[in-house]
């Protein structure tokens, strides 16, 4: 939660485009401003809102043009009122104003309008003179997503103390290839220092960056060392993704700043291909390295047609990874979308044995996995998707971690969840328990038939008995848009097979909570901006896995 700082832009179409006076132009900015400061209300207490609330007065409204280098602030109306600050005389001056702009724009002499209102000043006074330095920003936003109240490292996180601890958050990570992995970070507290042992909260794992420093612009500027508050740069540690905190040795009991929940399971997957086809043989080790940089993408080259595969948690995240590794150098065209099903029993599996004669024999019971499974204490876990939930558990104690024959059993499970038994689709939340184990193996080139047929059998004829249906992704959305467009919006969600569950209002707001199938899902971005002019907000969501057909001519569960 950030104080906002509102800049009304795109003024010059208003005249130009739509042929507004300087009063309707004026009714339109304030209009604009009492539907943001609507949306405000949403998100802050009545407190709040009387101090945050963008207007002239405040130091945080500024109305202009970027693509004419133009904008009015408090400052500038001060100086057409003489210094009086009374809302009638700037009012008076703010009218007065536009319509000075508006002759300026019939004479086709917008270019004056730059050398006397520079946007430049305007916005930059604004965010000086409203946006919190971060030792005042965080004594309020750290309460808001940080679990540690009470704790010993409070009072540095809170003052954003230099001489404590260090403590990083990770905000973005891009790839580099003479840098490796260079990760943003925002420095809560401590000083960054280079070379300095730095703990990732969440693997546990202590590593050394091998630069650390400021970002100007598109430049990295390296440093010794970067005090709290700053937002910087660290290159040299692995294993990083978006929402990781890293702290100094010895800080380790600090809880995290924060733990973002990623979409475990990619719901849609496009084909991709470089934009210059005579990049194709280099660009599978670039794009590889960026997806690993994203725990809700994935990257993977189909072994029997060599399509490139781009996997992710829907269409807008996969045209946000598309546009960042443009940015770097990766310049790639996507193909037509595929929604990802899955397959999943809908209940517990029977025991069932597979293996006969001189081939091994296993007796495998499949079961759901729960969200709060001891995995365990179930026995031995041999393998495992954590995308997918699926594990692979010994309960028998007849098979060795380190024993050759755990390649050909781990074979024989990856080949069940990746091709199911009902329509050869993934599977998902499996557990597969080997109850009892009879290996045995003349040589490696009868591995399949002696050890990996037998179990794939078992396996599936135990899957089988747990009445597995095969699942589409849903989405779950949140809308929040002016009274005028709920009706238009819940027409959209209704045309794409969409389940509107809730509608309330909030102050000048209206709240849709809603569900859409993924495969309805593309497209809704732009048609739900160009239905309500850009006035509606949503996000989105995971809203788990239903039977095909859920919400048209049946109904079911979520899984």
């Amino acid at each position: 939660m950030v104080r906002p700082v509102l800049l009304v832009n795109k003024v010059d179409r208003l005249f130009n485009e739509r042929r507004l006076n300087s009063e309707r132009v004026a009714e339109e900015i304030n209009k604009t401003v009492r539907e943001f400061n609507a949306m405000l209300g949403k998100y802050l207490g009545d407190e709040l809102l009387e101090e945050w609330e963008v207007s002239f007065n405040k130091s945080s409204l500024c109305v202009g043009s970027a693509l004419d280098k133009w904008g009015l602030d408090l400052s500038v109306l001060k100086d057409r009122t003489g210094g009086s600050e009374t809302p009638s005389d700037l009012a008076s001056a703010f009218l007065e104003i536009l319509q000075e702009i508006e002759d300026t724009y019939s004479k086709e002499a917008e270019e004056t309008l730059a050398k006397k209102y520079p946007i430049a000043k305007v916005v930059l006074d604004s965010v000086v003179k409203i946006v919190p330095n971060p030792s005042v920003a965080q004594s309020y936003r750290l309460p808001l997503f940080w679990t540690g109240q009470g704790t010993k490292q409070e009072k540095n996180l809170l003052t954003c103390s230099s001489k404590g601890p260090t403590v990083l958050l990770v905000g973005d990570i891009q790839p580099d290839r003479h840098a490796g992995l260079v990760a943003a970070v925002r420095v809560f507290s401590g000083t960054l220092e280079r070379a300095k042992p730095l703990v990732n909260l969440r693997t546990g794992v202590t590593g050394k960056t091998l630069q650390v420093g400021l970002f100007m612009s598109k430049s990295r500027i390296a440093l010794p060392e970067v005090p709290a508050g700053n937002l910087a740069f660290i290159t040299g540690i692995r294993d990083l993704v978006v929402g990781d905190t890293l702290v100094t040795e010895g800080t380790t009991d600090v809880p995290p700043l924060m733990e973002l929940q990623y979409p475990t399971e990619p719901v849609v997957t496009y084909t991709i291909e470089p934009r210059q086809l005579s990049q194709l043989s280099e660009i599978q080790t670039p794009i590889t390295e960026f997806a690993a940089t994203d725990p809700a993408l994935e990257f993977e080259v189909n072994p029997e047609t060599g399509e490139m595969l781009l996997s992710g948690a829907g269409e807008l995240h996969i045209e946000v990874s598309v546009a960042k590794m443009a940015r770097i150098g990766i310049d790639v065209i996507l193909g037509t979308p595929m929604v990802l099903l899955k397959e999943q029993m809908t209940s517990e599996g029977t025991t069932f044995t597979g293996g006969e004669g001189e081939s091994s024999s296993f007796s495998v019971r499949a079961i759901l996995r729960g969200d709060d499974q001891q995995l365990e204490s179930l026995g031995t876990i041999l393998d495992s998707d954590l995308q997918l939930g699926c594990y692979l558990i010994d309960q028998s104690g007849r098979i060795s971690p380190h024993g050759e024959e755990l390649a050909y059993i781990r074979e024989a499970f990856r080949s069940v969840i990746r091709r199911g038994p009902v329509a050869g689709e993934r599977m998902r939340q499996l557990m597969v328990l080997i109850e009892k184990a009879d290996i045995r193996m003349e040589t490696p080139e009868t591995s399949w038939r002696d050890v990996t047929q037998p179990l794939l059998q078992a396996i599936r004829g135990s899957i089988m008995t747990g009445d597995p249906k095969v699942l589409e992704p849903w989405v779950r959305l949140e809308i929040n848009t002016p009274e005028e467009h709920v009706g238009e919006l819940t027409a959209i969600l209704a045309r794409r097979k969409g389940l509107v569950h809730e509608i309330d209002s909030e102050r000048s707001l209206y709240r849709i909570i809603a569900e859409i199938p993924v495969r309805e899902s593309f497209g809704l971005a732009n048609e739900i901006r160009t239905s309500t002019s850009g006035w509606a907000t949503w996000g989105a969501r995971a809203g788990g896995y239903r039977e095909r057909g859920y919400g048209e001519t049946k109904e079911g569960e979520t899984y």
